[in-house]
């Protein structure tokens, strides 16, 4: 078998080993239970970057068939140096699968992307979990600026049903699952508590995504053995946060140093300052660079989802009316959103076969043409039910979030309070449309 050399860096040291030997993942695999396995050559993060595992991804055929990532973590070799067996020693691998075993049993009690299969043997660790979009790709390619509400309430450490605590979340270890709905996908950074105090066995994570001040704390309380509840909590208040940000602000410039001020103003110096959204985090950005904390995120959702008016679960119109055959199923009907198309049967009725497109827009797999196809559904569901709320909430959420037209929303929410005049909630979107609408018209103009 093939071995390679590689230099690991890990902390402010670094270390040359011996790297493991090539792994035949296929052949470890139990029979009969994968298919259409594909090695990935993934770079960066710690264990690619120390050939301390391979990756992969394949079809599980359990349960009707899913498609997984799989992460093979192979044990340290005999000449490993001690950062090497720290990571992957055969005593870290039996802790390790331990602690993803018990993890997997909890099942919606933590907000981790499901488990399929951890099995520890001699060979190593292998560790198969649900195929997700991780939020760093959605990110990049502007495509995240929805998620950032459902990232403040789906990976809020308050509103799960158990203490955990994940040492280091970035949108590289943030999944996106089909339904829009935000999970930890790093699950050998994420810990259960223990006496009341997290055991942080290894300790990696990206200092120069925090502030000095959290730094110098997380660093005081790893010196002690373990965190306390309090900091924990606000390492993962502040993660969470700036993840959500970036959905909105952009991926965070890269740097070495602490996020800092100058690092703040830099990440903001593009950003349209007449969004609503961007007004919002450039002060709560302000908060997290000067104190190194973060106000509750059940907060900060209920707040930004305010001023977006959007409801993250709200249903969305499928891409053209459907109705009923006489066998009891459905096919699709010329002409979206057109009177004569449309399902008899009132309100209740249209607004629930609205349902079935709602994970797929909220999950970013509703292209501009499908999007652009829902807003003429949803226009003409609003000649026939202006007095509805949720139809205005879905338009302006369209128009807010998806499109970032302030003068298409404002146009909306002057006919809604046409109808529902007085209304609190449209008044205060109203005003903040008009503000981001004319800094839009003035930038244009520049």
């Amino acid at each position: 078998m093939a071995h390679g050399v590689s230099t690991v860096r890990w902390g402010s040291g670094s270390e040359h080993i011996v790297a493991s030997p090539t792994v035949d993942l296929v052949a470890l695999l139990p029979a009969g239970e994968w298919a259409a396995v594909r090695p990935l050559n993934i770079t960066g993060g710690m264990m690619a970057g120390g050939d301390w595992a391979v990756f992969a991804k394949a079809k599980w055929l359990r349960e009707g068939g899913h498609q997984a990532f799989i992460k093979f973590i192979v044990p340290a070799g005999s000449h490993a140096g001690p950062k090497t067996d720290l990571i992957t020693g055969g005593g870290r691998l039996a802790r390790l699968a331990s602690r993803l075993v018990h993890i997997k049993a909890q099942g919606d009690d933590l907000p981790v992307v499901r488990l399929l299969e951890v099995s520890l043997s001699s060979s190593g660790l292998l560790v198969a979990m649900e195929e997700v979009t991780p939020l760093k790709d959605l990110i990049d390619q502007g495509e995240a600026y929805q998620h950032s509400v459902r990232l403040l309430r789906d990976l809020d450490p308050f509103g799960a049903r158990l203490p955990w605590m994940h040492f280091d979340i970035c949108p590289k270890n943030i999944g996106i699952t089909a339904t829009g709905k935000a999970v930890l996908i790093d699950l050998e950074s994420l810990y259960l508590k223990s006496s009341g105090a997290y055991d942080i066995s290894v300790p990696a994570w990206k200092p120069f995504r925090a502030p000095p001040t959290l730094v110098n704390d997380v660093e005081v309380g790893l010196a002690t053995g373990a965190l306390g509840s309090e900091l924990a909590m606000r390492k993962v208040r502040f993660e969470v946060a700036l993840a959500a940000a970036e959905c909105v602000l952009g991926p965070l410039p890269p740097h070495r140093s602490a996020f800092d001020a100058s690092q703040a103003q830099a990440w903001l110096a593009d950003a349209d300052p007449g969004d609503p959204a961007v007004a919002f985090w450039r002060t709560e950005v302000d908060q997290l660079v000067t104190t190194g904390d973060i106000r509750a995120l059940s907060e900060l959702a209920r707040d930004l989802e305010a001023l977006l008016v959007g409801h993250a679960d709200a249903a969305v119109a499928p891409r053209a009316w459907r109705t009923a055959r006489g066998d009891g199923t459905s096919e699709p009907q010329p002409g979206a959103g057109s009177l004569a198309s449309r399902p008899a049967g009132g309100w209740d009725l249209e607004w629930n076969l609205l349902v079935p497109t709602a994970h797929a827009l909220r999950a970013g797999r509703l292209d501009r043409e499908g999007i652009r196809e829902y807003g003429v559904v949803l226009d003409d569901l609003a000649l026939r039910y202006p007095d509805r709320h949720e139809i205005w909430d879905e338009l302006l959420l369209v128009r807010i979030c998806y499109q970032k037209d302030p003068n298409a929303a404002l146009v909306h929410v002057n006919t809604a309070l046409s109808h529902l005049n007085g209304d609190a909630r449209l008044t205060r979107t109203q005003g903040i449309l008009k503000m981001w609408a004319s800094e839009k018209d003035r930038r244009r103009g520049e």
